[in-house]
């Protein structure tokens, strides 16, 4: 009985430890999401930028308005390059992240499958023990008729 005891503390403790995975791993994907949708926008903001530029070069412009332009784009590439980075590290560690939760997840499955067996070693043990008694109060039984 004290082996299920410990291994149900263990288990708890392995159960602590998947939904601190859990958060963790939520918070990854959060994080993501986040940076994903900023790159995205960002994206967003240089198509049209450039657009706006290809339609103002069919007409008359100043140089001035050409290098403006080009300063733009090419301060959106910069931004462009590093949230994708961004992006890249959050993806890494939302996956390092996962993996630490399938991991967290499969220790605990197996604390589970643990106590299960040893709840079952002890309901044999019990039934065990159960049937020599029931055989000793027989036999005492048996003898006394004699």
């Amino acid at each position: 009985m004290n082996t299920i005891h410990s291994i149900e503390r263990i288990y708890n403790i392995r159960e602590k430890e998947m939904n601190e995975a859990q958060a963790q791993y939520q918070r990854a994907i959060d994080y993501f999401e986040e940076q994903a949708t900023e790159l995205f926008q960002l994206l967003k903001k240089k198509e049209t930028l450039q657009e706006r530029f290809d339609n103002r070069l069919k007409g008359r412009v100043t140089i001035t308005y050409i290098h403006a332009a080009h300063d733009s784009i090419q301060r959106i590439e910069k931004e462009e390059k590093a949230l994708q980075t961004k992006v890249h590290q959050a993806r890494v560690n939302m996956k390092q992240k996962e993996n630490q939760l399938k991991v967290a997840h499969l220790e605990m499955k197996k604390m589970e499958k643990l106590i299960q067996l040893k709840k079952e070693e002890l309901k044999e043990f019990a039934k065990k023990k159960e049937a020599e008694f029931m055989d000793e109060i027989s036999m005492q039984q048996y003898f006394r008729t004699r």
